[in-house]
């Protein structure tokens, strides 16, 4: 027998499989959701297999303050990144600092992001999901210089534990 479902995940984090029972998904990744839903399924229904996949991801609020565009509360894709809430709030604001971007969850720190990692190394590691309630920081820039005239590339520079060397 092939059976079809639309499960929702309800507040508690759960999901009920019809005719099978309840399990508590919230919180995993869709690897570890698909082997216990899947382990759930074959352990009451002999011989059965499971499979799932995510149809919608809920909307969560974040808070961007300090020297954002336009900071403010923001409703974003449950999926949202660093990056893609600071574009909502319409970037780094004057002033604001593009290596001291930090991510609060529950008041601990658990990420600062450096926009130039990105700029110049590709690097994302820092650009971590958000979940609901999540406040992103946009501190206020600290050294800058500026470098001209026999250059490739002139421009303002954001110094963070760099040299005049690292700059050129």
């Amino acid at each position: 027998e092939d059976l079809s479902e639309i499960l929702s995940v309800k507040s508690d984090g759960s999901i009920t499989i019809p005719r099978i029972g309840k399990i508590q998904i919230a919180g995993l990744s869709m690897n570890t959701a698909q082997q216990k839903v899947s382990e759930f399924v074959t352990q009451k229904v002999t011989g059965s297999s499971a499979s799932i996949s995510l149809e919608t991801i809920r909307d969560i609020q974040v808070v961007i303050v300090g020297f954002a565009k336009v900071p403010g509360i923001y409703t974003v894709s449950g999926n949202s990144s660093v990056l893609s809430a600071l574009k909502v709030a319409g970037g780094i604001g004057l002033g604001g600092s593009y290596r001291d971007i930090v991510v609060k969850r529950n008041d601990k720190e658990i990420a600062v992001f450096d926009l130039y990692d990105l700029f110049l190394r590709g690097n994302l590691t820092q650009n971590v999901a958000l979940k609901a309630g999540d406040v992103i920081l946009v501190r206020a820039s600290k050294e800058i210089v500026a470098v001209y005239g026999g250059v490739k590339k002139p421009a303002l520079f954001e110094l963070n534990n760099e040299n005049i060397i690292d700059i050129l």
